[in-house]
């Protein structure tokens, strides 16, 4: 779900202190930009949630009941006002913005300021990438992406109570041995221990595995025993 902020970004700024009367209190210098911007957030999620788009109040629900989070950051900073015509141009084609304020300090900002409105922690943050441009519309762009948002299948979910991913692996391939089954098209993951999965995949291999447990289970049970009493 994108939520677009206009203005020019703002970078973190660090607290400052104040003594008075021998007293030393440190405050956030930030306060009220932040707080101005949490409001617009909080108004960007009440108007999805009472949206009559079902599509949009379900983006908003998964935002609200997941556990990781995907997020981009992209910062467009206003074209300096000393740049002439050429500059300007040269600017717009392209010109990366390699200038302050820096990349993470940005980011501090904005995920704080989104920190339990866009997502419940930013400890759920798995994903985070960010990048700076010029633009004639100066803005901040914040996409919020639930990663489990595809992860819900009764069956599958069972399965990974059993097995590991590589303990998974390895069974497929054994089960390939003695059936149809394709295990490149069983197991496509980009890697060992990826959490995230496909949607039809896990509800196919779910399926799968099930109807297989359910028809061979008591012959393999047989067979193990049978085994152990010869050793």
């Amino acid at each position: 779900m994108k939520f677009t902020i206009p203005g020019n970004p703002i970078a973190k700024a660090r607290a400052r202190t104040v003594t008075r009367n021998g007293f030393t209190k440190t405050y956030d210098p930030q306060f009220v930009k932040k707080r101005t911007i949490q409001a617009r957030l909080k108004c960007f999620i009440k108007q999805a949630f009472d949206s009559a788009n079902k599509e949009m109040h379900l983006e908003a629900s998964d935002l609200a009941f997941n556990h990781a989070y995907r997020v981009e950051l992209n910062f467009y900073f206003r074209i300096p006002h000393s740049a002439s015509k050429s500059e300007r141009n040269a600017i717009l084609w392209g010109i990366p913005h390699n200038s302050k304020p820096d990349l993470d300090n940005c980011e501090k900002f904005y995920l704080d300021c989104a920190n339990g409105i866009l997502f419940p922690d930013d400890s759920m943050i798995v994903s985070l990438s960010s990048k700076k441009f010029y633009s004639d519309k100066p803005r901040t762009e914040i996409d919020v992406m639930p990663l489990n948002k595809k992860q819900t299948h009764s069956d599958f979910d069972k399965i990974k109570k059993i097995f590991s991913p590589d303990e998974l692996k390895e069974f497929l391939d054994y089960v390939a041995q003695f059936t149809k089954w394709n295990p490149k098209d069983l197991y496509p993951f980009n890697a060992v221990g990826e959490e995230y999965y496909d949607s039809q995949w896990t509800a196919s291999l779910g399926s799968k595995l099930t109807e297989f447990a359910e028809k061979y289970g008591d012959i393999l049970k047989k067979i193990a025993k049978e085994k152990k009493k010869e050793e």
